[in-house]
């Protein structure tokens, strides 16, 4: 599906094209590998993207301190921006390769289990993701953090600030 689109490489993490979906949800699948690569935007470079849907929370995230910092932009829906409460410039992308560019270009990002950390996921990006209680998501990739449990917010944005990965 991935390769069929205009400026998106995608690979298996075999090597196989094309996937058998089936088997994979009988067992966790972990990588180490990226496995989208795009052509990085530099427009959010130096900035980390944060992202948060209403969905997929845990209740215990406290996200304010983001928007004292010059260096983190809010990306996604207009609904879910006004939801996430935090005044910050905010943008949303025209379509799923803007978004994987975006993400492939910035510093690190901040999110829940949405598509955004699934791309940064799947791209190697510095990521740390807000996990729900009872269906939590496990980063596999290096540089992916579960927020609370392996580092806190401002751990990951220091850790983060000054190095380049794309």
């Amino acid at each position: 599906m991935f390769n069929t689109q205009k400026g998106i490489t995608a690979s298996v993490w075999n090597g196989e094209k094309g996937v058998n979906l089936d088997k994979t949800r009988q067992r966790p699948v972990f990588t180490n590998k990226k496995w989208i690569e795009v052509e990085p935007s530099d427009k959010f470079a130096g900035k980390f993207i944060v992202n948060r849907t209403p969905r997929y929370r845990n209740g215990n995230s406290n996200f304010t301190s983001l928007g004292k910092r010059k260096d983190c932009v809010f990306v996604g829906y207009p609904d879910d921006y006004a939801a996430f409460g935090i005044e910050m410039p905010f943008y949303t992308a025209k379509d799923a390769l803007e978004l994987a560019q975006w993400i492939g270009g910035c510093q690190g990002v901040i999110c829940g289990q949405s598509l955004i950390y699934i791309l940064s996921e799947s791209m190697g990006i510095p990521r740390i993701v807000e996990v729900h209680n009872i269906y939590p998501v496990v980063p596999s990739q290096p540089h992916g953090y579960i927020l609370h449990k392996d580092i806190k917010l401002s751990q990951f944005i220091s850790k983060y600030s000054n190095i380049r990965f794309s």
